[in-house]
């Protein structure tokens, strides 16, 4: 009898120690599978040059018309080398017009000043497997 109870222990440890790793792998799935909020991403993305760059698709389409022609019709790349990290906090913003255009799978983030209508900063942020990443980067300064 001793032995039966002692089998039918080492059988119910067994299968509860599986049961716990399949649930710790289900719950291992489930937080792979979240889609992380857009605000506490973009506090970490202007604040957090390393996590910056982790979350820049790189060539980087969009416009730069500091290295454009303003004739020149052929796409645009930022690269890696040549990017400087974007700030938000502690700049001076005073004046400037922020607008933000949401979807389900992008956020596009235009700032504008009134006293400088040729300036405009476009941000195209998409949501790739439940991670936000910046795809397109306009910085046009007329």
């Amino acid at each position: 009898m001793k032995m039966i109870f002692k089998l039918f222990l080492g059988i119910c440890l067994v299968a509860c120690t599986n049961e716990k790793h399949s649930s710790s792998e289900n719950l291992n799935r489930t937080a792979s599978n979240t889609i992380e909020y857009f605000d506490s991403f973009s506090k970490r993305f202007y604040s957090d040059s390393l996590f910056q760059m982790s979350r820049i698709k790189f060539p980087l389409p969009g416009i730069n018309t500091d290295d454009m022609d303003i004739n020149d019709n052929s796409p645009y790349y930022w690269q890696k080398n040549k990017w400087k990290m974007l700030k938000a906090e502690g700049d001076d913003l005073t004046g400037f017009k922020i607008d933000l255009s949401k979807t389900d799978f992008t956020v596009t983030e235009t700032i504008t000043h009134p006293e400088y209508p040729g300036m405009i900063i476009e941000s195209v942020f998409t949501l790739i497997k439940g991670k936000w990443y910046l795809t397109r980067y306009k910085d046009v300064n007329l």
